[in-house]
């Protein structure tokens, strides 16, 4: 069961009508490289005054810098400039020893509002410089920074349709956007990285919106499409649900295209939410008593499992947040389980059947398979006698150099080891060497070649026990020596 979480967070931008976030402002102080006087000093662009204005007292480049007291987590600004004062901006933000360093991925969007977006920084103090000047003084009326906790494309010029609005927990509230015909997008972002599986949101207006789709903010601090996207859409269209391949990110965006037979129409949500990627997850639970979790709790007891809600097939998943090699579970089963396979997330976030799969006893349940290099491991139950239900369960990793007795970098426990799928490769290649044609003196010369290449295609199956390698020569040549290969009919 994934777990939602709603972000009760603040972005903060100093223009009237246009603060975004209901949070407690923070104790921001602006300073800049000039002012034309007082009437135009640094603080009249935070002073929530459109009216007013900072404005530099040159006509050359010029910055103006807002300081925190505390270190902020920041990825963005928002100004409102006399555009014609100058060309082009870039950002600077004071690192940890106290020193102006350029800011990551910056884009900037629009022009009254200026939006723009960089890389998170944790920093006291961000520099907005204004270069490229027009010849005239570089001024603007208000500026603020955009907090890392939610952001939008565009927001519809009222507080009370702001971003933060999509995410205080309040249906009644909504976001909506101010897209004036262009596409829209919403994302949520947190200081420390999560893994993400799906988004939620409900929205009053589904008419607003015909499609998605999500992007996320990738090592690089590039936005990168998620993969396996798949939106599930109920309640007349006003809940929507999307899943996609987990991923590890500090920030996820939701994109909305401002496309179809509505259109052109300003996106709107009232609610959102992340989906979060359980440690364990199952397909279905009993009660809340009886959940996923209780499987990896540490503690066998009547009271301490995960149950299914019925007798039907079930699975239980452990997921991780980095990739894990894994060679094996071990379960401590309620009662009996049905026929038991195993599957992990592949690198393409396709669940895919582990090979050589053994299970032994039944209190614990010992499983192995090849080795498998994975963030999600699944058990299935399927044909189960009653309501599957587990204690306990964990994983087996593997541990050192996998075994290799034939030195093929093949690991002995991913080496085929069904005789009866060994024999029918094996003969395939006796069978080459030994060609089943009439070409022999009699038919004991060719059941001695035969059993001759069976010992060394045998020989080289090492990882098979004594009983199977016999069980296997067996098969390879009885076969042929029941044929009646180099008989000479008389």
């Amino acid at each position: 069961m994934k777990k939602i979480l709603y972000i009760t967070g603040c972005i903060v931008m100093a223009f009237a009508m246009m603060i975004i976030g209901t949070s407690e402002a923070k104790a921001v102080t602006a300073t800049a490289s000039s002012e034309y006087n007082a009437d135009y000093g640094a603080s009249k662009a935070i002073d929530v005054n459109p009216d007013t204005r900072w404005s530099a007292n040159t006509a050359g480049d010029a910055w103006i810098q807002l300081n925190y007291d505390t270190p902020q987590m920041i990825q963005g600004l928002q100004v409102y400039p006399l555009s014609w004062t100058f060309n082009t901006v870039d950002v600077e933000y004071v690192n940890g020893l106290g020193e102006l360093e350029a800011v990551a991925n910056l884009v900037v969007n629009g022009d009254s509002p200026m939006r723009i977006s960089f890389c998170p920084v944790e920093t006291k103090a961000i520099r907005l410089n204004l270069i490229n000047n027009t010849g005239n003084n570089p001024s603007l009326s208000e500026m603020g920074v955009v907090f890392i906790e939610i952001a939008a494309s565009s927001e519809y010029p009222n507080p009370n349709y702001a971003a933060t609005k999509a995410v205080d927990g309040n249906l009644g509230t909504r976001w909506s956007a101010y897209s004036l015909g262009d596409d829209s997008w919403i994302q949520l972002n947190y200081e420390t990285a999560q893994v993400i599986e799906g988004l939620w949101f409900y929205t009053e207006g589904p008419h607003t919106i015909n499609t998605v789709s999500v992007e996320y903010v990738n090592e690089n601090c590039g936005l990168e499409s998620v993969t396996n996207l798949a939106v599930d859409i109920t309640s007349g269209g006003y809940v929507w649900t999307i899943s996609f391949c987990p991923v590890v990110t500090k920030s996820i965006r939701l994109n909305i295209p401002n496309t179809g037979a509505n259109a052109p129409i300003d996106a709107t949500i009232n609610e959102m939410a992340v989906l979060f990627q359980e440690p364990i997850e199952a397909s279905s639970e009993y009660s809340g008593a009886f959940s996923a979790d209780k499987a990896i709790d540490g503690v066998i007891g009547f009271e301490n499992r995960w149950s299914a809600s019925g007798s039907g097939d079930a699975w239980v998943q452990l997921n991780y947040d980095n990739p894990m090699a894994i060679e094996g579970l071990e379960v401590y089963p309620v009662g009996a389980l049905g026929t038991i396979d195993v599957e992990y997330l592949n690198e393409n976030c396709e669940l895919e059947a582990v090979t050589n799969l053994v299970v032994n006893g039944s209190w614990p349940m010992v499983i192995t398979f090849c080795p498998v290099e994975t963030k999600s491991i699944r058990l299935n139950m399927t044909d189960n006698p009653g309501t599957p239900s587990i204690f306990e369960m964990a994983v087996l990793l593997q541990t050192g150099i996998p075994a290799d007795c034939d030195g093929d970098s093949i690991p002995d426990a991913c080496e085929e080891s069904d005789i009866d799928v060994l024999c029918a490769q094996l003969g395939a290649i006796i069978d080459a060497q030994v060609p089943p044609t009439d070409s022999y003196n009699n038919h004991g010369q060719y059941v001695s070649r035969v059993a001759h290449a069976a010992d060394l295609l045998v020989d080289a199956e090492c990882h098979l026990s004594t009983d199977d390698a016999e069980d296997l020569h067996s098969c390879l040549v009885s076969t042929r020596a029941k044929s009646d290969i180099g008989k000479r009919i008389k």
